[in-house]
């Protein structure tokens, strides 16, 4: 087993800061809908009681509410978001060309249809540090706890990919905006994660194109990536291709950590939800 791999095990249901010499990072990548993946992943971490094993999470687009829903103890929900809320509400049309992917759709579910919990992540020890552009060619790491108010209108930014999601989100007298998916930005995204004085990272991809743009050699990193026979489009749709890889990426995780058994998607618990909460 690699070491990475063992020093996140020893944290299993042990909250940060943990005394044991080690500071230990999660790389999140994104990727718009392949996001899935990477929530498959996160669900597996849920499972195996790893959730409060990282000091430091780094995130950019889809990685950002990941990691936020991740901390809150809220992976399977996250997850329901994609292959059920964002396909049923059009989130992705080709035919609304001007804005293929509406941030503002997304938005609108994680806040009241199937609402992230902040509170709760606030209270989290673990720091989620996500990437964005500022003033179009800036590049700045916000960390989660420092957002205060306007950590709605972060998120939106996070998520409003270019070319498919028109704008910037002002904030402030600046505007930000995701970093998008040129190599360099990526590859400048991972090697921050490994530069921030980190014993040990584990990172996880969402997309194959993603590896190849980023990969840095080093015996403190340990990489989940996706098995180049999982199809699915940056921008699916397709509710079944989107369970297939959230579960499908779950489960090589487990495997990774040594467990043996698949992710299991709680549908039911989450597909028919209905909460009632303050728009205010």
């Amino acid at each position: 087993m690699h070491p990475v791999i063992k020093h996140i095990l020893a944290r299993k249901n042990k909250k940060v800061p943990v005394s044991d010499g080690r500071k230990i990072g999660l790389c999140l990548f994104g990727g718009s809908m392949t996001g899935i993946r990477g929530m498959g992943a996160l669900i597996a971490l849920e499972e195996m009681g790893l959730t409060d094993a990282f000091d430091l999470i780094f995130t950019y687009s889809a990685g950002f509410p990941n990691a936020a829903y991740f901390v809150a103890r809220e992976s399977q929900l996250a997850a329901s978001v994609y292959y059920n809320n964002l396909p049923r509400e059009k989130f992705v049309d080709f035919l609304r060309f001007w804005d293929i992917a509406n941030v503002k759709i997304l938005i609108k579910i994680l806040k009241y249809e199937k609402p992230l919990l902040l509170s709760r992540v606030l209270k989290s020890k673990t720091k989620i540090y996500n990437r964005f552009v500022k003033n179009g060619n800036q590049i700045e790491y916000k960390e989660i706890h420092k957002m205060g108010k306007n950590f709605w209108k972060y998120l939106e930014a996070a998520t409003s990919s270019p070319f498919v999601s028109p704008g910037k989100i002002k904030i402030g007298n600046a505007k930000y905006k995701d970093i998008g998916i040129t190599g360099s930005q990526m590859q400048n995204h991972l090697r921050y994660a490994i530069e921030s004085d980190l014993t040990d990272l584990l990172v996880i991809y969402c997309r194959r194109d993603q590896v190849e743009k980023n990969r840095l050699r080093s015996a403190k990193i340990f990489e989940l990536i996706p098995s180049p026979k999982w199809k699915m489009s940056r921008l699916e749709t397709n509710r079944e291709v989107l369970k297939k890889n959230c579960v499908a990426m779950g489960t090589l995780t487990k495997e990774v950590f040594g467990f043996k058994s698949a992710i299991k998607l709680e549908e039911r618990k989450y597909d028919n939800i209905n909460l009632t909460i303050s728009r205010s």
